[in-house]
């Protein structure tokens, strides 16, 4: 009786233990199953965080190529415009090149004006040329500026007669330059000066200075 007594008391303590066994792993089973599922759901929200980063990549990788596209465009641009502007450089060189010359040509041009109002200035002065009020005049004239050569050949007097000429002209007066040929002789002539005063032509040789009154020196 005692055996049996304990027999049932050992069944009972091995039911209890084998219950309690299955309640514990019913309990550890709920447990994972429910971590299964947070697994399974973490694994869908990165399975969505990738999908959706992939998508970005791919959105990159455009702007990436789009952007690379644009670069070489202004690239191609910056190496255009360096050559317009290497154009332009060239073209205001020789733009300047040539003010430059312009510019000396100005002054030359200028330095010439001065010159030339120079001149007109000093024939203002005497401008019109006229006549000797009287052969007194004309004589006294010729004496400030004597020519004290004597010439052998005709063209020798031409000059002497062309610097008188030139002198009258200084001094505001209209002087000739006559070629008085020998009637006798053609290959004979004379090289004179004149003047008229009065309604009246006078003669001189350009080396001897003497006056005579044109008929007389036909008579002579």
């Amino acid at each position: 009786m005692k055996k049996q007594k304990w027999a049932v008391t050992g069944i009972l303590f091995l039911a209890t233990i084998i219950l309690l066994s299955g309640c514990v792993a019913k309990t550890d089973f709920e447990n994972l199953q429910s971590e299964k599922l947070v697994l399974e759901e973490d694994v869908l929200s990165i399975e969505a965080d990738y999908s959706a980063l992939g998508i970005d990549y791919a959105v990159l990788e455009e702007l990436a190529v789009e952007q690379e596209k644009q670069i070489t465009e202004l690239s191609d641009e910056c190496r255009e415009l360096a050559r317009d502007l290497q154009g332009a450089v060239e073209e205001l060189n020789k733009t300047t090149n040539a003010l430059s010359m312009a510019t000396m040509e100005i002054e030359r041009v200028m330095v010439d004006l001065d010159v030339v109002k120079q001149e007109l200035a000093d024939i203002e002065k005497v401008y019109p040329l006229t006549g000797f009020d009287s052969v007194m005049q004309l004589e006294d004239w010729i004496k400030e500026y004597p020519i004290n050569t004597t010439t052998t050949y005709i063209d020798e007097g031409y000059r002497s007669a062309l610097k008188i000429q030139d002198q009258g002209m200084k001094d505001g007066y209209l002087i000739s330059v006559i070629y008085d040929e020998d009637e006798r002789d053609p290959n004979v002539g004379m090289i004179l000066n004149g003047v008229e005063i009065g309604g009246k032509f006078y003669v001189w040789e350009p080396e001897t200075g003497t006056v005579y009154y044109w008929y007389t020196w036909l008579e002579r």
